[in-house]
């Protein structure tokens, strides 16, 4: 303003540097000193009285002459004599330079914190993903180690089950039974937290029929529910949208766990599943029963993991309180959400609503023949069978489940035996359990396909048998050349589907077959655009490709293209360029 001024004195008098300089004297925080054009001190306030004499080199001086200031960091001497770290801050001004000193001591303090916080918290990340690691390898083994005996302790149940026994035999039976399921169930759930505690569930995006999964979870639930009087009804929105793109294995797992809820806790009555159309792209799910309800109190807390209702909930219908607490963190996984409504003693209402897109090019489902039961297997031709299984009882446990089959078994107790079986003999198709001592399955595998490209014969149909229930082992198993993977405890059912399914291919509607020619032609395109890409290291087109190879080659009738697509996929994801060339030969022969 005229007339005014922020400095003492007259305003058409202003103060120079040296009565501004006056002002700064009691500061101590700060040294500052006034220096004349040769850089001699003229002035300084307080807080320079706890340095030594200071003097600046000639060269630093001429260059805040050109430039108008610089700053730097440097040690000074105290006057006590010690050394102290600071900045240094030089600016020109009219009778010579204004020095600026900051004691760094503060900052290099919180710097040093600083970096040992960071590595004390560096090493406790470590040690917590050691933790984990060593967590996820522990209930992997025990998983392994269990499923093993499982396997045969429910596969002979069921053959027993199947035999003539009384009432009382058959009840012993049904126990054991249910113990035997009720052990496996923990194992699935303590593996599916530890994968999704250690962030290592990886949701596909594929196409998929949402009636064949609900289709498929009323089957697997069906027996449990009638077996307590209850019946099971599904209904689904007219006009609904079933063709969608996501992960069909996790949204069965829902679904499945939260049915099975379900059934625990009704006794009589019905379980219901409604599908309906949300908004946008949304699908709303929701599952009702008329069981016994969950009090209000206890509603905020009933997807936490290991919770239930109260104590005397587990004694009377058993569980760990895990299955709906995977639920929620699957949910999340896919971006969904979950919420519950509950009258204690009327039922329990659960809602999820999941984002799935509609999907627009999968193709109409192929007609499924129905998996024929073992009774009827007599009609099929002989055919002889390499079983490589290291498990005494499990062996056991597969001549009984063939025993009424025109199937000739073979067995091998380790890889390298079934190689020189396989190397001697001819088999129609060769069951390998993946984990033996020696040569493991996968090896044996690999090195079967090896000695049948060199022989220019054509592949066997291999079915991996597997006590570990990673999702990565089906990856490896496909990789290696495999058909399918079966994870213990195998019924019989089970492998007498995957058995049918290698000898018998799903019949496809004639539509499907007028596009196969077409499909085929755009796959050899993409074999030479698969080795340029791998080339230039680009995995994440590789990938791309691969994973629509996955997820079209069975719905137009090619399931070793669906095969080698999820090798190849995998291949890419690890940047693995040997595995990936593998795959895109092996892609090259189907197309031929």
């Amino acid at each position: 303003m005229e007339g005014h001024s922020r400095f003492p004195g007259p305003a058409a008098d202003p103060p120079n540097e040296t009565d501004c300089f006056q002002l700064l004297a009691d500061i101590k925080d700060y040294a500052i000193l006034l220096l004349d054009a040769e850089g001699a001190v003229v002035r300084a306030n307080r807080g320079a009285e706890q340095y030594a004499p200071i003097a600046l080199d000639a060269a630093w001086l001429a260059d805040a002459r050109w430039k108008g200031s610089v700053s730097r960091e440097t040690t000074l001497r105290l006057a006590s004599g010690e050394m102290a770290d600071v900045h240094l801050s030089l600016q020109k001004v009219r009778v010579g330079f204004v020095l600026f000193i900051r004691d760094l001591a503060a900052e290099k303090q919180l710097e040093r914190q600083l970096r040992f916080n960071n590595a004390k918290l560096i090493a406790e990340t470590q040690r917590a993903e050691h933790a984990s690691q060593a967590k996820s390898y522990f209930i992997a083994t025990v998983s392994h180690e269990i499923r093993t005996p499982l396997n045969a302790i429910l596969g002979m149940a069921d053959m027993l089950g199947d035999s003539s026994l009384d009432n009382t035999q058959r009840h012993y039976v049904s126990v054991f039974q249910r113990a035997g399921h009720r052990l496996l169930d923990l194992i699935n759930n303590l593996l599916d937290l530890s994968r999704i505690e250690s962030g290592r569930v990886e949701l596909e995006q594929i196409d998929f029929h949402l009636d064949e999964v609900v289709q498929r979870t009323v089957e697997l639930v069906t027996p449990k529910a009638h077996d307590k009087g209850l019946a099971v009804r599904v209904r689904m929105a007219p006009g609904l949208h079933l063709a969608r793109i996501g992960d069909p294995a996790r949204l069965q797992q829902v679904i499945l766990n939260l049915v099975s809820n379900s059934v625990k806790f009704t006794e009589r009555g019905v379980i219901s599943i409604e599908i309906e159309s949300g908004s946008g792209q949304e699908l709303s799910i929701t599952v009702q029963d008329t069981g016994i309800g969950i009090p209000p109190e206890k509603l905020p807390s009933i997807f936490r993991d290991f919770t239930q209702v109260d104590t005397s909930t587990a004694r009377q219908y058993g569980g760990t309180g895990l299955g709906l607490g995977i639920v929620r963190r699957l949910v999340e996984l896919m971006g969904g959400r979950i919420g519950v409504d509950s009258t204690p003693g009327e039922g329990t209402t659960f809602r999820v609503v999941l984002n799935l897109p509609l999907s627009q090019s999968l193709a109409p489902l192929a007609t499924a023949r129905p998996s024929p039961p073992h009774e009827k297997l007599q009609n099929e031709p002989k055919r002889r069978l390499l079983i490589a299984e290291d498990s005494i009882d499990n062996q056991v446990l597969l001549r009984a489940y063939f025993e009424k089959t025109p199937y000739v078994l073979e067995f091998a107790g380790d890889g390298q035996r079934a190689l020189e079986q396989f190397t001697t003999r001819q088999f129609d198709l060769i069951l390998m359990d993946v984990q033996m001592p020696g040569m493991d399955g996968w090896s044996a595998v690999r090195a079967i396909r090896t000695l049948e490209r060199e022989r220019g014969s054509k592949p066997v149909p291999i079915i991996a048998l597997s006590a570990r229930a990673q999702a990565a082992d089906e990856a490896i198993s496909r990789e290696a050349g495999c058909q399918h993977h079966l994870t213990k405890p195998v019924s019989r059912q089970e492998l007498f589907e995957a058995i049918r399914q290698c000898f018998e291919p799903v019949t496809l509607p004639q539509a499907i077959v007028a596009l196969r020619p077409l499909y085929m032609s755009k796959r050899r395109q993409e074999v030479p655009l698969l080795l340029e890409l791998l080339s230039q290291g680009d995995y994440d087109r590789i990938a791309t490709l691969a994973h629509n190879l996955k997820g079209t080659g069975a719905a137009y009738g090619f399931p070793r293209i669906s095969a080698i697509g999820a090798a190849m996929e995998t291949a890419a994801k690890r940047e693995d360029p040997a595995a990936v060339q593998e795959q895109v030969r092996q892609l090259e022969q189907q197309i031929i």
